[in-house]
């Protein structure tokens, strides 16, 4: 896909304190990234207090759906971030492990 050029990244991740690095806050203050703010707090929902784990439910649900429509991903060797690049079926072309910025292969997984 041609995507527009200067088009900001979508961030989502569990844990606050990436906001505080310096690259993202100098990536956030120049519109290179976006930080969404969804509706519950940070948890998850497999590890969190089952309160906790109701409320970040939706939010997990829709980064899911966020990534799932992505035309590239970085994600995470997780549960979350591989489901998240095959969601519906469709798996998002370009999807990458952040730590090496290695390719995901869907075929072995």
């Amino acid at each position: 896909k041609n995507l527009e050029r200067g088009l900001p990244w979508i961030i989502l991740s569990d844990a606050e304190a990436v906001w505080e690095y310096p690259e993202f806050v100098l990536l956030e203050s120049q519109g290179k990234v976006f930080r969404p703010f969804l509706f519950g707090e940070l948890g998850h929902t497999d590890l969190s207090e089952p309160s906790l784990a109701a409320e970040s439910a939706l939010d997990a649900v829709i980064g899911q759906m966020i990534i799932g429509q992505a035309s590239a991903a970085v994600i995470s060797k997780s549960n979350f971030g591989e489901l998240s690049a095959e969601l519906l079926g469709e798996t998002v072309p370009d999807t990458f492990f952040w730590n090496g910025c290695t390719r995901v292969d869907f075929s072995s997984a």
